[in-house]
């Protein structure tokens, strides 16, 4: 009979309720509601299961929205003391951190996440402001050179990178060498500093052995349009000093080479 008066086509649907007016106006509400919910999918509620295999609501399942404590947990008293307390603990925050990067090392927001992420801001701090490193050799004893290495199958252990920054710090190791030492800690992590500078065969290169070897180096070089032409003469200084970090198996620094380069051509070295 209702079929005959609706006309439903075979796609359609319909219900009936049964029961008191005001009953049945509430539910046929309720259908309305749900109708509309099911359009944006399952509604997120707990139901019971009912003997006849239908299922019955009980309640909401709330969202991630709404936290509230365990009713079963009694409630725990903090001091006013105590929260003054851990208020003094309570570390930089990221954007306070990036303001203090940007400003001193001119740091990227991208350089500063990597550093927040990897957890690795209070070794920052301790690599810059303890041992005296530069804030950009800091991060690149610290992100930069265990990526690399992780990209190549080696793996650069956390003990392995406090030997550099303190190798660095103490003036036996140059950033030239840092390279050459990170393939020798990936395979022996358990060398220190010393040990693993014998395996690289360092040694030093007296200062007058230095000065003989720029000396020969410019003689291939225009003499005079190094004096004249700047930038005839940074190119000349830059080739000059990878010849000459390769020649001494990198045992002193590129910024050492360059200024004795410097010396030299304005005849300060004799």
């Amino acid at each position: 009979e209702i079929c005959s008066i609706i006309n439903p086509k075979p796609e359609d649907a319909f219900i009936v309720v049964v029961g008191p007016e005001r009953r049945a106006m509430h539910a046929m509400k309720k259908i309305v509601e749900r109708a509309k919910m099911a359009i944006d999918g399952v509604p997120q509620e707990t139901r019971r299961l009912l003997p006849n295999g239908n299922s019955e609501f009980l309640r909401v399942i709330h969202g991630k929205e709404r936290i509230y404590p365990d009713t079963d947990t009694p409630p725990i008293v903090i001091s006013k003391e105590t929260v003054e307390e851990c208020k003094k603990k309570v570390g930089k925050r990221p954007w306070e951190i990036y303001d203090e990067l940007n400003t001193r090392y001119k740091f990227r927001q991208s350089q500063v996440d990597l550093l927040i992420r990897a957890e690795k801001i209070e070794k920052f701090y301790n690599y810059t402001e303890k041992l005296g490193l530069n804030g950009q050799l800091a991060y690149r004893l610290l992100i930069e050179h265990p990526r690399r290495k992780r990209r190549q199958g080696k793996r650069l252990s956390d003990p392995s990178i406090d030997k550099l920054a303190e190798g660095l710090s103490r003036k036996i190791v140059i950033p030239e060498q840092i390279d050459s030492l990170i393939d020798i800690f990936a395979t022996q992590p358990n060398l220190d500093i010393e040990e693993a500078r014998e395996k690289l065969g360092i040694s030093r290169v007296g200062e007058t052995e230095l000065n003989e070897l720029i000396t020969q180096k410019l003689h291939f070089f225009d003499e005079v349009k190094i004096r004249s032409d700047r930038n005839y003469r940074r190119l000349v200084t830059v080739k000059i000093v990878g010849e000459i970090l390769k020649a001494v198996n990198y045992s002193v620094s590129g910024r050492m080479i360059a200024e004795k380069i410097d010396g030299l051509i304005e005849g300060r070295i004799k």
